[in-house]
């Protein structure tokens, strides 16, 4: 039992070590180098400067020390490619990812990018160890096929700068599935751009990779300037198939006046207000209704709208994002926009430190609830009537674990988690070791006193069995000495026992005297 004791601390200091000496990855030195190709622009640490490969052109990245995954920056988004790592080929790009990182598995300090079919052109490329990545790689996931809330923008840093706090409060402890979509494509006009927006998106805890759209990012100080950048229509049409898409519960967009009347911003408001109430509609769009079929959205949100206003809480400390509150979150997210840095824009709620209201016109925590189908907000919370996928599907399995019938139900108090239930049994298995041990011990011990007992009885016998030994008597009356048999446990009067009786010493004289006779 004491060794069972010794172990059991043993084993958890062992596993406590086995979790402390996880490592974080770290960036490697590398040297980057393709035949016929300026490698530099690549390794300078700035996705200012690109270099472009023609397909089947191979670009080496050696490290002092094993490489396990690279880090690469597109330019623009490849076809499908493969990285060479030692005998391995992985295959990678199949999401079309701009930022990718892609493991390679330790064990080689080479790898080789292997440029795919049409070419590609790479801004940025870095490696890194084995272990927990910095929180600046961005390790994206395919878009959600239902999202809680899907937030439409013009362009990059528009999200932030005006829409920050609808998408930190619910990225917050992954409290919703959060979608991001730009009506325009930065790649058309100013590539870089896109980089600022995957940039700003992870710094406030999307990780579900954004839809850009198809259209011209033009500047425009009126609605009908933009309009004639952009075909309306076609832009109504790309808003009804993307909530058609992903199936929002709420969508969150642009003021309608474009918040400092940017044309653009009043372009994908006006598209998301005047198709609101038809994206249910399967007879409206039938191209993206026979494509995903119809969807009618909850809850509709423009930015400053002046009815059923609702106030988003952005100053509220945050434990997931270090502590820091949703405003700040929002700060640091439009410092990866350094392009738009500046006097003219910058993240404000609308209110100084004191809580009172300030100068600024176009507070990023301020909505309107344009249309419902499920009731108006009370509170300071875009959830307030509905219920998270997350949560929907999670009712959804526990609902299908349980008996059909409904006087079957399991009360509520005797339902138990998944991992409440492993616990229990965890701990019933250690009750039973730990019988199993203590009825062990008591057997053993208890052979032990059963030879003890033994050995014991054993002893006697040996004893009682020892040879006779003769004691010389006093000589009799007939001139022989009496003998006399003296055994061990046998009666003596010496011991205060009972002397043999006279007939027995009678009887010993009798057969003495006869074999006397006789010889």
């Amino acid at each position: 039992m004491k060794k069972l004791w010794v172990l059991l601390p043993a084993f958890l200091l062992c596993m406590i070590g086995a979790f402390a000496l996880k490592t974080n990855a770290a960036e490697l030195p590398i040297d980057v180098d393709s035949a016929n190709y300026d490698c530099g622009p690549i390794d300078d640490g700035s996705y200012y400067t690109t270099t472009w490969f023609d397909e089947g052109a191979e670009i080496t990245i050696s490290s002092g020390e094993a490489i396990d995954g690279v880090y690469i920056k597109w330019e623009s988004i490849p076809n499908p490619w493969t990285l060479k790592a030692g005998d391995a080929s992985i295959s990678a790009g199949q999401y079309g990812f701009l930022h990718e990182y892609v493991k390679a598995g330790k064990g080689t300090n080479s790898v080789t990018i292997q440029i795919p079919s049409g070419g590609a052109e790479i801004a940025e490329v870095y490696a890194y160890s084995e272990g927990a990545l910095p929180d600046y790689v961005q390790q994206w996931q395919p878009p959600y096929e239902r999202a809680d809330l899907l937030v439409f923008t013009a362009h990059s840093d528009d999200e932030v700068l005006y829409m920050g706090p609808s998408i930190v409060n619910l990225t917050h402890n992954n409290t919703a599935r959060v979608q991001v979509a730009y009506m325009s494509d930065q790649y058309l006009t100013e590539p870089f751009r896109n980089h600022e927006l995957l940039d700003g998106l992870w710094e406030m805890g999307v990780t579900h990779y954004p839809q850009l759209g198809r259209f011209w990012d033009l500047y425009s100080e009126s609605l009908e300037e933009a309009e004639g950048h952009n075909d309306m229509e076609e832009v109504k049409a790309f808003v009804v198939e993307t909530i058609r898409r992903f199936k929002p519960q709420i969508v969150v967009t642009h003021d309608l006046n474009g918040e400092y009347g940017h044309g653009m911003h009043r372009m994908i408001a006006k598209a998301v207000a005047d198709t609101a109430a038809l994206t249910g509609d399967s007879s409206q769009y039938t191209d993206s209704a026979q494509k995903y079929g119809a969807w009618d959205v909850p809850k509709t949100y423009l930015h400053l709208y002046w009815e059923n206003q609702i106030v988003l809480p952005t100053r509220e400390p945050l434990s997931d994002f270090g502590g820091r509150t949703v405003l700040q979150v929002c700060k640091d997210a439009f410092e990866k926009h350094g392009s738009q840095q500046g006097p003219t824009f910058w993240v404000d709620d609308g209110y100084d430190d004191d809580g009172n209201r300030n100068d600024y016109q176009y507070s990023c925590a301020e909505y309107g609830l344009y249309r419902t189908t499920v009731g108006t907000d009370t509170g300071s919370s875009m959830l307030e009537n509905l219920v998270t996928y997350d949560e929907q599907e999670r009712q959804e399995a526990e609902t299908a674990t349980q008996p059909e019938s409904e006087t079957q139900k399991v009360p509520d108090k005797e339902k138990k988690s998944g991992s409440g239930k492993i616990l229990w049994i965890i701990i019933l298995i250690i009750v039973i070791l730990l019988i199993i041990v203590i009825i062990i011990l008591l057997m053993r011990r208890k052979a032990a006193k059963e030879r003890q007992r033994r050995q014991h009885r054993e002893r006697l016998r040996n004893r009682d069995q020892r040879p006779q030994r003769t004691e010389q008597r006093p000589q009799q009356s007939n001139g022989r000495p009496q003998q006399r048999t003296q055994q061990k446990g046998s009666g003596q009067a010496g011991n205060g026992q009972r002397p043999p009786s006279r007939r027995t010493v009678d009887r010993s004289n009798s057969r003495n005297t006869g074999r006397k006779d006789n010889r």
